[in-house]
């Protein structure tokens, strides 16, 4: 039944694409995905919205479940590569999975990127900052004289060079400044005399508990939490309160009903 969904050309039954591709790989397993290669990744007539929702499906399966083993989805992924105007999809997963398996063919893609594609330049050039092969190196100098506007776009957009775009890389990266005060807490001599400094490791344990609970908070909620405070949220509910207030009155009081 689900492959027969799948094939259909009825837009309305292929409403929530991606979540049937989920439920039928969730089925057939690894078999399943040679019709999923054939009909919307390897497929160039595909519709672009089709072949996102494929792209949508894997990333769920090889993140929230073990149904089709990662190395099978990323092999179905590599298919996308051989579509230029689309690589630039899947090139952050590979960098999330770390499959460091397509460095040759993404630098010809870099090469022969067009007007049509020259988009795929910048994930590549971020592709190659954090891949740890050592030929990645030797690519950047080469694809930098090509392409040095590339280069300076991808610093703007990945400016910490090792995340991926995700929520769980940027919060990391917003974690970098609490590693440090951790480690000149750990190596920092006592300043004031008369009184005895803290044990190194007992200081280190202190600010990595520290860094850690603010880990766990989202970073609008730790950013937020330095300039709020619980009497600026009571004053908002006071406001929000006496609004609705004066808005049951009126209704109650029958303001602007014609006697």
């Amino acid at each position: 039944m689900l492959e027969q969904l799948l094939r259909t050309e009825d837009r309305k039954v292929r409403a929530g694409l991606d979540a049937t591709l989920g439920c039928y790989l969730l089925l057939a397993g690894v078999d399943g995905m040679t019709l999923v290669e054939d009909l919307f990744l390897n497929n160039a007539q595909a519709e672009y919205a089709d072949t996102y929702a494929a792209i949508m499906a894997l990333r769920f399966l090889g993140t929230e479940t073990d149904a089709v083993p990662r190395e099978r989805l990323l092999q179905g992924l590599h298919c996308l590569l051989d579509r230029p105007e689309l690589a630039d999809l899947i090139i952050p997963d590979l960098v999330r999975w770390e499959d460091w398996s397509q460095v040759e063919r993404l630098v010809k893609l870099f090469k022969e990127a067009d007007k049509k594609s020259n988009w795929v330049r910048v994930p590549i050039i971020h592709f190659l900052r954090v891949c740890p092969q050592p030929e990645a190196e030797q690519h950047l100098k080469e694809l930098a004289k090509l392409d040095p506007d590339a280069i300076k776009r991808a610093e703007t957009f990945f400016p910490f060079g090792g995340g991926d775009g995700s929520p769980e890389a940027d919060l990391a990266a917003a974690e970098i400044p609490a590693q440090s005060t951790t480690e000149s807490v750990a190596s920092a001599p006592p300043s004031t005399p008369g009184i005895q400094a803290e044990p190194a490791a007992v200081a280190a344990a202190r600010a990595d508990n520290a860094s850690a609970s603010a880990g766990k908070l989202p970073i609008l909620h730790r950013t937020a939490s330095k300039h709020l405070n619980s009497l600026a949220y009571l004053a908002v509910l006071w406001i929000v309160g006496g609004v609705l207030f004066v808005v049951q009155w009126a209704i109650l009081a029958g303001v602007g009903r014609k006697v």
